[in-house]
């Protein structure tokens, strides 16, 4: 893909090689370094492709292999701003295009913030506006380690966050500290799923928690099915209310 955008960049030719001894016109383009590509028999002679700026060099090597080349097709970038070279304002506007959409790939539009909801994501976005992060920011301006430090240590709330800026997307991501709520008319969320009766397990949908189960494992009734306690790659734990549905074969008397 890099090849072709770099050969259309600089522009290349076609052209038709015809003469006795084609060959000859070939071996000598290889000996000095001329790259050829898409080299086909067309109407009793040869087409190829090669650099816009290699085509002087060719023309000298066909002289001293009595072969003739006819160019057929211009292409490439150099071609394209050659033929609409009168109509600058289609040029400028392409330039002012490709400038726009260079400085527009370059900032926040979304920001979508997951957080529980012992947190509310409106505060958030409060803590984030007041960094410097809302949409229409250069991520460039985005300071991402200032904004995790600065909300992390002064916040007792916030256990643990992560800030992600992907293209035009930013990720935020907050843990709570539960141990801040304790005391407090905040509800800590906390539920489980456990079974009413035994079976065998079908299908298991988990939107939310940790399952402690399979399909085709035999649970008992009151048997722990899905718990509220998220535990992260990183150590960190989550206590929140589960959301899921579990699907069993049961065996009832």
């Amino acid at each position: 893909m890099l090849v072709k955008f770099l050969r259309w960049l600089f522009g290349y030719i076609r052209f038709t090689i015809e003469g006795n001894f084609p060959e000859r016109f070939l071996n000598a383009a290889a000996r000095r370094g001329v790259d050829l590509w898409k080299l086909s028999h067309e109407n009793g002679h040869m087409t190829a492709q090669t650099r816009q700026r290699e085509y002087a060099v060719l023309c000298d090597i066909a002289r001293k292999t009595d072969t003739q080349l006819t160019d057929i097709h211009y292409g490439g970038l150099p071609a394209f701003l050659k033929r609409y070279r009168r109509r600058k304002g289609l040029l400028i506007g392409l330039v002012l295009c490709g400038i726009g959409c260079h400085y527009l790939s370059g900032i926040v539009w979304s920001i979508n913030v997951r957080t529980p909801s012992l947190i509310n994501e409106y505060e958030v976005r409060q803590l984030l506006r007041e960094h410097g992060l809302t949409e229409g920011t250069p991520a460039k301006n985005v300071n991402v380690s200032d904004i995790i430090n600065s909300i992390s240590v002064n916040d007792r709330r916030v256990s643990w966050m992560t800030v992600n800026i992907m293209d035009t997307n930013a990720e935020i991501n907050i843990s709570p500290n539960l141990a801040s709520f304790i005391g407090t008319q905040t509800p800590v969320p906390l539920s489980n799923m456990k079974s009413i009766a035994d079976g065998t397990v079908t299908k298991v949908e988990v939107y939310q928690g940790t399952a402690h189960i399979r399909v085709g494992d035999g649970i008992r009734k009151d048997q722990l099915l899905v718990s509220g306690l998220v535990e992260y790659n990183n150590g960190h734990v989550e206590l929140t209310d589960c959301e899921a549905h579990v699907f069993a074969r049961t065996h009832r008397a």
